[in-house]
């Protein structure tokens, strides 16, 4: 390392009690904190990140001057990373933490795709709750749980019968952590997991907690899916990725079949989706991502009694910044041992994940 680092700059809102903890854990390793907690949004709700930052020119100023005294950033909010990249990126930068797992796309349209910062991911910090919602919708689509809400809406008393998870084929498109959690608890529950990472070359079922492996790339994806009776999707994105779920996909899927997405919503093409919905071709989908967030009022399927619409939320829960902070702290001893190739969570800066 050039330099001992010196200082680590925070720029995004972390709770009082979170930020003392932080603190005293920089300071316990020799480093300063810079954070102007005065600046920045609170929280609506626990662990909320990803604020728009709005300054006075003096407080920019102020802001750009403190981030160039900076060895270390922890996270950023979302519009400022085109403020201060890459004009004023400093060498004295050497590494930024990210609060989300999928920061990828944002660190390449910021111009640092060619820089030699080191960028780590907050890749694992989601996998438990984000399988618990892929959990959700699973038991909500084979209880038939929006015939229960309509009934109860209704005062209708009609009974009826459902379906069982065990020997349904749920199959996982980028089952990284966290479509390894949700494999694991599909399995628990009997059914029978496909996982489709992005390369099949020297890896087996069991490194994704599944029962077989498939090809991503078509005609071999369409296959797979036409013996699929859940979709989820996982996968970062990229390039490669972009719109990679759409008409023919839908098509090739079971007559029947859920949809799960908790990957990013450009990775679907969302009218061909609407319209696997309508037809009745989809059962139901449970969906955290769009491909305009907020989601715009004036989409179908905001009245689709079989969707489920979570506001990019289903990731968050009351431990995710404690988590983070674990992971950040782990990374900083790395770092400061000069260890950066241990780090957890390194952007690959070409693949974008």
């Amino acid at each position: 390392m050039s330099q001992k680092p010196e200082n680590v700059f925070v720029g995004t809102y972390f709770e009082p009690d979170e930020i003392e903890r932080l603190r005293q854990e920089v300071t316990k390793r020799g480093l300063n904190l810079i954070y102007h907690g005065e600046w920045l949004s609170p929280a609506t709700f626990p662990a909320e990140h990803n604020h728009n930052l709005n300054l006075t020119p003096e407080q920019w100023a102020v802001w750009l001057a403190d981030l160039k005294q900076a060895d270390i950033m922890f996270d950023f909010e979302n519009n400022t990373l085109s403020r201060w990249v890459p004009e004023n990126l400093t060498p004295r930068l050497r590494w930024l933490q990210a609060t989300s797992a999928g920061v990828g796309q944002t660190i390449d349209k910021a111009g640092l795709g060619e820089t030699d910062l080191i960028v780590t991911t907050a890749s694992g910090v989601h996998s438990q709750p984000l399988a618990e919602f892929v959990l959700l919708g699973l038991l909500m689509w084979i209880k038939q749980y929006p015939l229960v809400a309509r009934q109860q809406q209704e005062k209708v008393w009609r009974k009826y019968a459902t379906d069982e998870l065990p020997g349904k084929t749920l199959a996982i498109i980028g089952p990284g952590k966290i479509g390894r959690r949700a494999a694991e608890l599909a399995r628990a529950f009997g059914m029978h997991v496909l996982a489709g990472p992005s390369s099949l070359e020297g890896r087996t079922p069991a490194d994704y907690n599944a029962d077989e492996l498939f090809n991503v790339e078509k005609p071999a994806l369409l296959e797979t899916l036409a013996r699929t009776d859940a979709l989820v999707l996982a996968m970062p994105h990229t390039a490669e990725t972009d719109r990679m779920i759409g008409k023919a996909e839908f098509d090739a899927l079971k007559p029947g079949a859920y949809f799960i997405n908790i990957a990013r919503g450009k990775v679907v093409d969302e009218e061909a989706l609407i319209e696997a919905l309508r037809s009745g071709h989809l059962s139901g989908a449970a969906l955290d991502v769009f491909d305009t967030e907020p989601l715009p009022p004036s989409s179908p399927l905001w009245e689709m009694p079989n969707v489920v619409v979570v506001p990019h939320s289903a990731s968050t829960v009351y431990a995710e910044n404690s988590r983070i902070i674990d992971l950040f702290l782990e990374n900083l001893d790395l770092f400061l041992a000069g260890q950066t190739a241990k780090m957890r969570n390194v952007l690959d800066k070409k693949r974008l994940y």
